[in-house]
């Protein structure tokens, strides 16, 4: 069974959601900052927010960000829509008066660790994940790499191709 890690197209640049401004204006800050480490829903602490652009290239359809963590245009939610429930929790952003969306993916999956290998500075150089365990999912993290890696099913790459939404690439994995 193969599967994919969801990478960054470097020809599209990033956009972020203003996590400083979110947190500045929480309620709960440490709380915050806690969750958006250990890959935890952040529903509660959300607040609609303008996202900033990391770069100087124009942010493509889907923004793979640094964790567990997409940004999706109004064109990217509407194709994926129906998976995004299974997956983990939409929280809206805007940019340049448009409507984005923040996918903080919740969906955690064990590493097969005998066949996975992390470097000395913690990050993952090879992982596999038992076919029982990922059979049926679209996109994954997982806590084997701290959830610092998204990864996805041969039917995301194709509703991402099919719809020509831009911005990621993928790095073909295989299981075990």
């Amino acid at each position: 069974m193969t599967f994919f890690k969801i990478v960054s197209d470097d020809q599209y640049g990033e956009l972020f959601p203003n996590m400083e401004s979110i947190i500045a204006q929480s309620q709960k800050p440490s709380e915050l900052a806690m969750a958006m480490d250990e890959g935890e829903q952040l529903s509660e602490y959300w607040v609609k927010c303008e996202g900033v652009l990391e770069d100087d290239l124009a942010p493509g359809d889907i923004c793979r960000l640094q964790v567990n963590e997409l940004m999706l245009s109004e064109k990217a939610y509407s194709v994926l829509k129906p998976i995004l429930t299974e997956v983990g929790e939409v929280l809206p952003v805007t940019y340049q008066g448009a409507d984005w969306y923040f996918l903080n993916v919740l969906k955690a999956i064990d590493a097969d660790e005998s066949n996975s290998h992390q470097n000395e500075f913690s990050q993952v150089d090879k992982i596999a994940f038992k076919s029982c365990d990922i059979e049926g999912q679209t996109v994954w993290t997982s806590p084997f790499g701290h959830y610092s890696y998204l990864y996805c099913s041969e039917r995301f790459v194709e509703l991402v191709q099919v719809a020509e939404l831009t911005g990621i690439a993928f790095e073909q994995i295989d299981t075990v």
